[in-house]
């Protein structure tokens, strides 16, 4: 597996470093300094190159020893350097990639989940439409799904889950207003459509996405009744993205060196014409359409919320949360008093695929 940093002399420096760390550490272990995890390290011993050793030094280390930080860094670094590998929940794909190992499980309660999930969203139109609101649902795909070619084929493979392909035809066949965002997503140049060691879409990719929203939803006549603002994307500076993947490879100081480094993330807003949209003394709020979702719709450094209002030419009420998946939102919404004090003509839900098949259990534990 090709990775951005394979030369020679990095190859010799992380391992040599890495070996002078754990040497440091084992001695220490040796001396009598945690007796309880030298013998578990000392049993472990034939176990260093599966991939054991690395749940034992971390074990050994801790409960804060002062060389946790340093030994865990170069122990990531040396493994993903020899062995294309991170130390938990990722995938590493080509050229710095980082994928979550949650796109590519199988669990034997999927067929049984993606039914429910379906379902759901199939009673949640209904109930939308009672209120005389209308829905267009926007399936995410998997970050591996659109960049499979930075997998091996192991993994590409592992990343087809028939899951997409099939909540889209269930949820057309049951006449859900629904955006396979995969369409726009797997463009040329992609890559931009993702962060490289982020989980989620970049503004460009978000960007992409709500043209296909707007595009489903005026096609459906959708937006009829809707009060339209011409508003433009603005820049407002940049902002760090560390990279939600990279807990599960934390080489430290090594970051640059493994070509790894930090991104950035352009942050934009929705501007309107001066005047548009002003209430009056005894004007009521009104905001024609709500977006519901995760973290992809409720971190501005995705830029969806914008990016939407800018497509659809409305205003946007964001209730989409983090931490909670896409179906807890959307449910609290349902059940609360917003829906009523400021009721939509239209609402987005975004839904990532991988949780079209994640229990709510597994849900609260991937967070």
């Amino acid at each position: 597996m090709a990775r951005s940093n394979g030369s020679a002399s990095a190859l010799l420096f992380v391992t040599a470093l890495a070996g002078g760390l754990l040497l440091t550490v084992a001695g220490l272990l040796w001396s009598g300094a945690a007796d309880g995890p030298a013998r578990r390290l000392r049993s472990a011993s034939a176990e260093v190159t599966d991939g054991s050793v690395t749940a034992v030094v971390d074990s050994v280390i801790e409960e804060r020893h002062p060389l946790r930080d340093a030994a865990l860094a170069v122990l990531a670094a040396g493994r993903y350097v020899l062995f294309g590998e991170a130390l938990g929940e990722a995938v590493v794909g080509r050229e710095g990639m980082l994928f979550t190992l949650e796109e590519f499980e199988r669990h034997p309660h999927d067929e049984r989940v993606l039914a429910e999930r379906l379902d759901e969203i199939v009673r949640i139109r209904d109930a939308l439409r009672a209120r005389e609101i209308a829905l267009v649902v926007a399936i995410l795909p998997s970050k591996a799904r659109v960049l499979s070619a930075d997998l091996s084929a192991r993994w590409a493979e592992l990343a087809d889950h028939h899951r997409y392909d099939e909540a889209l035809q269930r949820l057309r066949l049951g006449s859900v207003h629904v955006v396979g965002a995969a369409e726009s997503l797997a463009t040329p140049g992609g890559q931009r459509r993702f962060f490289a060691r982020d989980t989620h879409w970049t503004p460009q990719g978000s960007a992409a996405v709500a043209g296909q929203i707007a595009a489903t939803a005026e096609e459906a006549g959708l937006l009829q009744g809707i009060d339209r603002v011409a508003y433009q994307r603005v820049s407002d500076g940049t902002a760090p993205v560390p990279g939600d993947l990279m807990r599960f490879l934390p080489v430290g100081r090594w970051r640059r060196v493994l070509g790894l480094p930090e991104e950035t993330a352009e942050v934009y807003r929705a501007s309107q014409p001066e005047g548009a949209g002003a209430l009056g003394l005894f004007d009521e709020l009104s905001i024609p359409v709500a977006l519901v979702g995760t973290s992809f719709s409720r971190d501005p450094r995705w830029g969806f919320e914008a990016a939407l209002k800018v497509a659809l030419e409305a205003d946007v009420l964001n209730v989409a949360e983090e931490g909670e998946g896409p179906f807890e939102p959307m449910r609290a919404y349902l059940s609360g008093e917003t829906i009523t004090d400021v009721p939509p003509r239209l609402v987005v839900w975004e839904i990532p695929e991988r949780y079209l098949t994640l229990a709510q259990d597994d849900v609260r534990a991937s967070l």
